[in-house]
């Protein structure tokens, strides 16, 4: 009998000791949106899972999206899942197994088991731990052959690589943006594995490249990266979705005075903010090798990122949510968050005063389901601070959300505001 929260389910796909990993160009293991992977129906093991752990995105607001991860220990009372028995599912027990979590039937992790940890002790505990990453860690893995790409845009780039003979990604499992920013014509190089390279497609469009929840190879170019209205609202009031734990930084990690940005091919650009240096000392955020045309567009993206982060800035950076407190209009709205949504927070801190009002984007989120309890706890990064507000006095003033037209940045976007010394107030048109 399973101890998992009612509407907690996993399931994977027994095969008979043949693993059924995600081959690139097959028409049948090449699809993970399927229900059906090579003739088997995926298996409910539900009634074995002891405790799951998720984890997908980013670890740091700078760094790049990596691999999701889930961890399912399972009960090995049965020997069900021992390799050297004849249980159930022992012949199954190899690398390559494909596994899903679901949540209320929407699915909140999609991958193959990498390892199969099993363990017994001497007083009569027997579990395995199943070891899964989502289809990011496979790019990892998957080489490409030596080739100059032609200038196009880079969702278009994207879509060329995974496209290409060597990967065949299939259509069915990617959800790719067009593309804003257009790229040089590089030559890639024999051996560049494809999950580097397009990343360096996502940190020069600005945009987010990540696996969904449902196993998807997603990229969001820079215009649509980050949502124009938050995704859900959270407060302690009672009148918004409620959360347990709430945490709030004012640090450097988002403190950067000095940006250099070079492209392959080009030279370094740099940008500098000098009373921010007089401040802090300087800081610098350093990006090199990617794909724009000339320098002129390395030093347009130095020049926004100094504008944006040579501050200092309070931000609400974590968000941990008690599923079991939830309505279930409410926990479905949590479940349907993704990676780059945005979510705003309001919150009462003791002591009085006003209650603070902030919106933060989604960098990670992570389950953790056990014994009779789900837990959802969301990383964020410093999202826009205002929106759109019908009626609001302020935000409800369409001219009031003004855009700057400065040639000294080229991006077009009407939620950017500047203040009369050309310093950045809301506004992330490039996704950084």
């Amino acid at each position: 009998m399973s101890l998992l929260p009612l509407d907690t389910t996993v399931e994977f796909y027994a095969t008979g000791g043949v693993a059924d990993p995600f081959v690139l160009d097959s028409a049948e293991s090449g699809v993970l949106g399927v229900d059906v992977l090579e003739g088997v129906a995926p298996v409910d093991i539900t009634a074995d899972v002891m405790q799951i752990a998720v984890r997908r995105g980013k670890s740091r607001w700078l760094d790049d999206i990596q691999a999701g991860t889930a961890s399912i220990t399972l009960n090995n009372q049965s020997r069900n899942y021992d390799p050297t028995h004849t249980g159930t599912y022992s012949q199954d027990i190899v690398p390559g197994k494909r596994i899903r979590v679901k949540t209320g039937g929407v699915a909140v992790f999609d991958g193959t088991v990498d390892d199969w940890n099993v363990n017994y002790t001497l007083i009569g505990d027997a579990t395995v731990t199943a070891v899964a990453s989502d289809v990011m860690s496979l790019l990892g893995h998957t080489k490409l052959s030596e080739f100059t790409a032609t200038s196009q845009l880079s969702g278009e780039r994207i879509t060329a690589i995974l496209d290409r003979g060597e990967v065949q990604f299939p259509e069915s499992d990617r959800d790719i943006d067009d593309g804003v920013q257009t790229l040089q014509a590089d030559t890639v190089s024999a051996g560049t594995d494809v999950a580097s390279y397009v990343k360096t497609v996502e940190r020069t469009e600005g945009g987010r490249l990540f696996v969904s929840a449902d196993g998807k190879l997603t990229f969001r170019n820079r215009r649509t990266a980050q949502p124009s209205a938050a995704q859900a609202t959270f407060s302690d009031s009672g009148t918004h979705i409620p959360y347990t734990g709430v945490g709030m930084q004012v640090g450097s990690e988002l403190l950067f005075n000095r940006v250099t940005v070079t492209r392959v091919g080009g030279v370094q650009q740099d940008a500098d903010n000098l009373d921010s240096q007089d401040a802090y000392g300087i800081r610098t955020l350093n990006y090199q090798n990617l794909l724009f045309p000339d320098d002129a567009d390395s030093q347009e993206i130095a020049n926004f990122l100094v504008s944006r982060y040579a501050t200092p800035r309070s931000r609400f950076e974590l968000l941990e949510i008690g599923m079991s407190r939830l309505s279930p209009s409410q926990a479905a709205e949590v479940i349907a968050l993704e990676l780059g949504d945005v979510v705003r927070i309001l919150f009462s801190p003791p002591g009085g005063g006003s209650a603070i009002d902030q919106y933060g984007v989604i960098d990670k989120i992570e389950h953790a389901v056990t014994s009779g309890a789900h837990s959802v706890k969301f990383s964020l990064s410093t999202a826009l601070d205002t929106y759109f507000t019908l009626d609001d006095p302020i935000n409800g003033v369409l001219q009031s959300l003004t855009q700057y037209d400065s040639t000294d940045y080229t991006w077009d976007d009407p939620t950017m505001t500047f203040d009369d010394t050309k310093t950045l107030l809301t506004g992330n048109p490039l996704g950084y």
